[in-house]
């Protein structure tokens, strides 16, 4: 419902644009803005390219989002939203 795929692709390319190529949270937030976008084959080699450059540490969750893809299922990062508490 809040979610805008095609502006989350846009500012993820431009961050590489920007940046360069060289960190893997940039390369893992394109891959997973073009799963959302359908682009599986695209999101796949990007998330081969952040786990080359992940460290060690990362890799593993980075692998089960490549999953993800290879299913052909986008990548959803779960949040709640904190109540305001009234006084």
């Amino acid at each position: 419902r809040f979610r805008d795929k095609d502006r989350a692709l846009q500012a993820a390319t431009r961050a590489i644009e920007l940046d360069g190529d060289h960190d893997f949270r940039y390369l893992d937030t394109v891959a997973a803005a073009q799963a959302a976008n359908g682009n599986y084959e695209d999101a796949l080699s990007h998330m081969e390219e952040a786990i080359d450059v992940a460290p060690e540490s990362e890799r593993e969750q980075l692998e089960s989002r490549r999953t993800l893809y290879e299913s052909e299922k986008p990548f959803r990062q779960a949040f709640r939203l904190k109540r305001a508490t009234r006084r």
